[in-house]
């Protein structure tokens, strides 16, 4: 059964956090600072003898003036992988949208996978200084720091979860050059909105680890409903 459940409301996080610990390894303490910042937001379970065997959060999300939902951390229990429960999930999800969902596939693999589900409109990925997807960016312009505000277009999540994306998970800095903004953090420049469509406009903020930039793929799907 997929019940629709709110962080801070009716979501049980003790099972909630047991389910993504055990699919993606995340630890306690993260888990406790995400919930903390996606408090109000959707969270779908599949439940069975009352434990969370499927699930993901399911964010708002606004992106050029149109309401969907992202969906995050989608994960099925080991036990009970096979049986159809991620189609279930994403298709209550897509049911739950407004405008449209969105998803961002970690590799081409996971893509594809989506694909079969319908989603099948990339709408942005990874941007990486020097070459993304074949993308040139001169960086050297982005010189003013600004904010969650200065953002007019591309992908947002609501600010508390964009600012845990940018300082809790990737200490990043937001900078821009006229109307276009990018990321910036240690690791390089990793987000940009605002650039040439060819280009793409929302790469992956949620960067839970240290990667290889050179060879991330993460292409952001977006399913209109």
């Amino acid at each position: 059964m997929t019940r629709f459940l709110k962080v801070g409301v009716d979501l049980d996080a003790e099972k909630a956090f047991q389910l993504h610990n055990t699919c993606f390894g995340d630890e306690r303490e993260w888990f406790d600072a995400f919930l903390s910042a996606a408090e109000g937001q959707g969270y779908l379970a599949f439940c069975e003898s009352g434990d969370y065997v499927g699930g993901m959060f399911l964010l708002d999300a606004f992106f050029d003036g149109y309401r969907g939902k992202y969906v995050y951390a989608l994960g099925v229990h080991p036990n009970f992988r096979g049986r159809g429960i991620a189609k279930e999930l994403l298709e209550a999800a897509k049911s739950l949208s407004d405008d449209f969902t969105l998803i961002c596939a970690a590799d081409k693999k996971l893509a594809a996978t989506y694909e079969k589900y319908g989603f099948d409109c990339y709408v942005g990925g990874t941007v990486r200084a020097g070459d993304a997807l074949g993308a040139e960016m001169d960086t050297s312009l982005y010189k003013t720091t600004c904010s969650y505000e200065d953002i007019r277009h591309g992908l947002l999540l609501n600010k508390k979860l964009f600012e845990f994306a940018l300082g809790g998970s990737c200490c990043a800095t937001l900078y821009t050059n006229g109307d276009s903004i990018i990321a910036s953090s240690a690791a390089g420049v990793y987000a940009a909105y605002g650039v040439e469509p060819r280009v793409l406009q929302k790469a992956q903020l949620y960067l839970k680890k240290d990667i290889d930039l050179n060879g991330a793929i993460a292409d952001l799907i977006l399913e209109t409903v």
